[in-house]
C-alpha cells in the first residue's frame, strides 16, 4: 500500500509493483539514500549518498515468489548482492550480475517499531547496515547482525 510520497504504509505486506523504481532512504536520517558506488575504485559498492535523484540510487524489487525479493539497480539492471568471498559481519554489499543464488534474495521486514523496513539476507541472515552509523556521503553499507537500530532501518519510497 502506498501512503503518498511516505512511502509503504509499516503495518501493510509489502508488494512493490516491479516496473517502478524507488529510493531507499535511511531511517536515521531520510536525506541518506542507498547508492551504487559511481567511484571508479569502488564501482557499484553499496554507500549512502545524499538523495540527487541519480539513476544510481533508484531500484526495483522483483519478487521471488518465497517471500523474498531481487532488488535491482534502476541504473544498470545488476542485482544487490553480497559477494560468496565476503558473506561475513562488515561486508560490503554491491550491484552484480544475477546469478540466481541465495547471495542476491532479501527479506523485506517491516520493524516493530513502525520506522521502516530492514533488509535482511537469504544467504546468511544478516542486514544492510549503515558502517558505524556514520550519515555522510560516501559512508559504506555493510552487513551486520540485525540489532534493530535506525541505521539498519529503510524507508521505501516510490520515485
Amino acid at each position: 500500500m502506498h501512503q503518498g510520497h511516505q512511502g509503504f504504509s509499516i503495518s501493510q505486506h509489502f508488494n512493490p509493483d516491479p516496473n517502478i523504481s524507488y529510493e531507499i532512504a535511511s531511517a536515521k536520517d531520510n536525506k541518506f539514500v542507498l547508492d551504487a558506488s559511481q567511484d571508479k575504485k569502488h564501482f557499484n559498492e553499496l554507500i549512502i549518498w545524499e538523495n540527487h535523484q541519480g539513476s544510481n540510487q533508484k531500484w526495483r524489487f522483483v519478487s521471488n515468489g518465497d517471500g523474498t525479493f531481487l532488488i535491482k539497480s534502476a541504473e544498470t539492471g545488476g542485482t544487490l548482492g553480497i559477494s560468496e568471498k565476503k558473506d561475513k559481519i562488515g561486508s560490503q554489499p554491491l550491484v552484480g550480475y544475477q546469478n540466481g543464488t541465495n547471495n542476491e534474495k532479501w527479506r523485506i521486514v517491516p520493524t516493530g517499531n513502525g520506522k521502516g523496513f530492514i533488509f535482511e539476507s537469504m544467504l546468511n541472515g544478516l542486514v544492510l547496515d549503515i558502517a558505524q552509523s556514520k550519515m555522510k556521503n560516501g559512508t559504506e553499507v555493510i552487513i551486520y547482525s540485525n540489532r534493530n537500530q535506525d541505521n539498519q532501518t529503510w524507508s521505501i519510497v516510490p520515485t
